[in-house]
């Protein structure tokens, strides 16, 4: 997270100064780790300097981080939550889609994996309530995708299973954890990406009293949900590696004076963290701003939350 804060700032060094207090709001999840991941952006986006610099053996300073609610990745995975009903039954019922046509496959893998390592996969279990299944084949996943990430040698028995078939399993189930239907896409990140939506408004009245950037730290749910949104579900998208980042850029043609969106993603794994152009389904680059809202307002066009996540 302290390299993508670099990069970021090689990235837009000039457009951002080095004063965060006027041109940045940083929000995230409550979680521990997206808090500790925002300090670590924001100490490499902005090392201080001049009058900031508090001690030179100590090339850091405080910077706000705002706690934010419009996240709605805790909904995800804890399957016994209620904290929105609506969403909860369109994710139950994606999920038995899911275990209908892939739980076979599910189990042989998992069971596989049981005799190649030893380990029984089977008796893992959350607490989070969802299915013990599906926390298996998680569990399995994340537990050798992270040490391949930071480079550490993966045993034998890991290669019958990793990537493949497990990656495609998981990305489905991810999937399905989302709920996949507009409706449930909308609950579940609908009010982030409103909030964005929101800011690049403001800016294109032209605004000269609000932030220039915007930072969320969340969470790969986060990440898939945004993706959903732009309708983007290939399997890297459904999968992103920690320490991944999602921009959102809004420019201004100064020919024709119209504004477009410029998406771009950076994978974690990627070399030197150069960024990837995203481009839009159904708007072609330079994404105009009114088509990037045209094609989006099924998902951030909310009134009132907690009214619709009430089930009839």
């Amino acid at each position: 997270m302290y390299d993508l804060g670099v990069k970021v700032r090689f990235l837009y060094n000039g457009f951002l100064s080095q004063n965060f207090k006027k041109e940045l709001k940083a929000t995230s999840t409550t979680t521990d780790r997206t808090l500790m991941s925002a300090a670590l952006f924001l100490a490499g986006l902005y090392p201080p300097q001049g009058y900031d610099l508090w001690d030179r053996k100590v090339l850091w300073q405080p910077i706000p981080v705002f706690p934010n609610d419009k996240d709605h990745s805790n909904s995800v995975f804890p399957a016994q939550s209620q904290a929105c009903p609506r969403f909860h039954k369109a994710q139950k019922e994606s999920l038995e889609n899911f275990q209908e046509q892939y739980g076979s496959k599910t189990r042989a893998v998992l069971r596989l994996a049981q005799n190649l390592s030893g380990i029984d996969v089977f008796n893992h279990q959350l607490a989070s309530g969802s299915p013990p299944l599906l926390d298996s084949m998680w569990m399995l996943w994340e537990s050798i995708k992270h040490a391949d990430n930071e480079g550490l040698v993966l045993p034998e028995w890991t290669k019958p299973l990793y990537p493949e078939p497990t990656r495609n399993l998981v990305a489905k189930m991810t999937r399905a954890y989302s709920g996949e239907s507009v409706t449930a896409i909308r609950l579940f990140q609908g009010l982030l990406f409103q909030d964005m939506v929101r800011q690049m408004l403001i800016r294109r009245k032209g605004s000269v009293s609000e932030k220039r950037l915007f930072y969320h730290s969340g969470h790969d749910s986060t990440l898939y949900g945004l993706f959903r949104i732009l309708d983007l579900d290939k399997e890297d998208f459904m999968l992103p590696n920690a320490g991944s980042a999602l921009i959102y850029e809004l420019h201004l043609d100064a020919e024709t004076g119209q504004y477009y969106v410029q998406v771009l993603y950076i994978d974690r794994t990627s070399t030197d963290l150069e960024p990837l152009d995203i481009n839009i389904p159904g708007c072609d680059p330079p994404c105009e701003f009114h088509v990037f809202l045209d094609i989006t307002e099924k998902y951030y066009n909310i009134t009132d939350y907690n009214s619709e996540c009430e089930i009839d």
